[in-house]
């Protein structure tokens, strides 16, 4: 996982396609192991939730709070001078973060529950807010749309309000973010779906460069080790959204001219 303390960072571009509780159990993904796949890449029959992520050009104005569309709008393109909206990489300067006014342009919050859109705006400073319920209860199909070239990074991460497991206001998102773009084959869009559940429900994290001494970082490996659900626990945990190791949960959405991102839900059988 990259543990941010800044909110300058590089851009990652997508070339081509591009506290402590009882220990968390993986989720199961044999759910969807025996479905049959249509020729979208999507699996037969239906799904019981839709979110479209939809690239625009212009920032949203309109009070999209309280507003379950079934879709989220997101800033079209980053901005790779200045970083702005763009992938995190890396640890930065030792900086606490104020997740009060933190700029959240191009986050969808997380909340547990079941699913809805509560607020429809990633293009503002305080993000968008998504619910869906427990990891582990369903599976996640993910296809892009739109001009082929285009792709976005997106990955899932954690927010340290310096309160839980960490004094300080860190950051973490996961090594193992979804890269996905919409392919051009005869300049045609021929883009499938495909499974992204563990991308989008976990967090791959590696503490070894960040990690130290003190009470408060051996807090935080000891809660990640209770929860992980995979990785070696020597350094490298594997964890569920909506573990006790962090006080927020969110994804991180790096666009680079993607329009439409599909995303398909289905509960497990």
């Amino acid at each position: 996982m990259r543990r941010l303390t800044s909110f300058a960072v590089a851009v990652i571009v997508a070339a081509g396609v591009l506290a402590c509780n009882d220990a968390a159990t993986a989720p199961d993904p044999g759910v969807t192991a025996d479905r049959h796949l249509a020729g979208n890449g999507f699996p037969k029959g239906g799904h019981d939730y839709r979110l479209n992520i939809i690239g625009v050009d212009k920032n949203k104005t309109a009070d999209m709070d309280d507003n379950n569309g079934r879709r989220i709008f997101v800033q079209l393109y980053c901005d790779p001078e200045t970083a702005k909206n763009c992938n995190w990489d890396g640890n930065k300067e030792e900086e606490d973060i104020d997740w009060r006014t933190f700029d959240k342009t191009n986050l969808i919050l997380l909340r547990m529950g079941d699913f809805q859109v509560t607020d429809s705006n990633a293009t503002d400073d305080d993000g968008a807010m998504f619910y869906l319920p427990a990891p582990g209860t369903f599976s996640i199909y993910a296809r892009a749309h739109g001009k082929p070239g285009g792709s976005t990074v997106l990955s899932t991460c954690g927010f340290d309000d310096g309160l839980v497991q960490d004094e300080n206001g860190d950051i973490w998102c996961s090594i193992d973010p979804l890269i996905i773009g919409s392919s051009d084959f005869k300049g045609k869009n021929h883009s499938k779906a495909i499974p992204v559940t563990e991308h989008l429900t976990q967090i791959a994290i590696s503490t070894d460069a960040f990690i130290g001494a003190d009470e408060d970082d051996l807090a935080l490996q000891a809660c990640l080790a209770a929860n992980q659900i995979g990785g070696t626990g020597d350094g490298d945990y594997d964890l569920l959204i909506f573990s006790s190791c962090f006080e927020d949960y969110f994804w991180s959405y790096n666009n680079n001219g993607l329009r439409l991102l599909e995303l398909r839900f289905y509960m497990n059988e």
